[in-house]
């Protein structure tokens, strides 16, 4: 959504992950994908969405700890996917 900096390109270092893309850092697809998804299946099957969870946490943490995003944008992710979720399942009606 926001052309923001990855921190490898702020403080030029290497990203332990493997990451040749500039920009587009705020906020994590990844987080967001991860946990609109763990949102979802928790109202569906409440063990199953925080399994997913816990995946999503660990993903986000990697993400950061890899240098290809900071927290905030892991945080951000976190909170619009679920979010979005919370919105998108109340119009549905799950």
């Amino acid at each position: 959504m926001i052309g923001r900096k990855r921190p490898y390109e702020i403080y030029g270092t290497e990203p332990i992950i493997g990451r040749e893309k500039t920009g587009d850092s705020f906020p994590s697809r990844h987080i967001f994908s991860a946990f609109i998804i763990a949102t979802t299946m928790g109202y569906v099957n409440i063990y199953l969405g925080i399994a997913i969870g816990i995946i999503g946490f660990a993903v986000a943490i990697l993400r950061v700890v890899g240098g290809v995003h900071f927290i905030s944008d892991v945080a951000a992710g976190m909170i619009i996917g679920i979010v979005s979720a919370m919105i998108g399942v109340s119009i549905i009606g799950i």
